[in-house]
C-alpha cells in the first residue's frame, strides 16, 4: 500500500530532516537564483539571435566582446539582486519556505518577494525571449 507519505518519506522524517531553516534558505537561495539567472540568459540568446537574423547584424555578437560582458553581466549579476533583497527581509523569521507540503522546494517565503523577485522577472525574461522568438519565425518564413 503505497499513499503521499510512503512515496517520497514519510511526514515525520521530512519534518525533520527536510524543514530546517537552514537547509531551506540554502535550497531557496541557489533555487531562486539559478532560476532567475537561466531566464535572463533565455532572453540574452533571443535576443543575440534577433540581431543577428532580423537586424543582419552578426558583427555585433561575434566580434564584439563588450556584448558577451555585458550580456554576462545582465545575466549573472542581476538575478542577485532579487536574492540579496530576500535574504535581507524576513517574513516571520524565515527567508525562504517549503511552497507546498508536496512539493519539496524552497521559494521565498514573503508573498511580495515571490511575486516581484521571482516569478515577474521571469515572466518578464521569457515574455520578452518567446516574442522575440516569434518575431525571428516570422521573419525567417517571410523571407524563405
Amino acid at each position: 500500500m503505497t499513499g503521499r507519505e510512503k512515496a517520497f518519506c514519510d511526514d515525520e522524517y521530512r519534518r525533520t530532516r527536510y524543514t530546517e531553516t537552514t537547509f531551506c534558505t540554502i535550497q531557496g537561495t541557489f533555487v531562486h537564483y539559478l532560476t532567475l539567472s537561466t531566464a535572463f540568459w533565455f532572453f540574452c540568446y533571443t535576443f543575440s539571435v534577433y540581431v543577428t537574423v532580423v537586424r543582419n547584424r552578426p558583427q555585433w555578437i561575434l566580434r564584439n566582446r563588450r556584448t558577451h560582458v555585458i550580456q554576462g553581466l545582465v545575466c549573472w549579476l542581476i538575478p542577485l539582486i532579487p536574492v540579496i533583497v530576500t535574504l535581507s527581509v524576513e517574513h516571520e523569521r524565515k527567508h525562504y519556505h517549503w511552497a507546498r507540503e508536496d512539493l519539496f522546494v524552497c521559494t521565498p517565503a514573503d508573498d511580495n518577494m515571490f511575486y516581484y523577485g521571482l516569478v515577474l522577472p521571469i515572466q518578464l525574461a521569457m515574455g520578452s525571449g518567446t516574442t522575440l522568438l516569434f518575431i525571428i519565425i516570422n521573419f525567417v518564413q517571410s523571407v524563405s
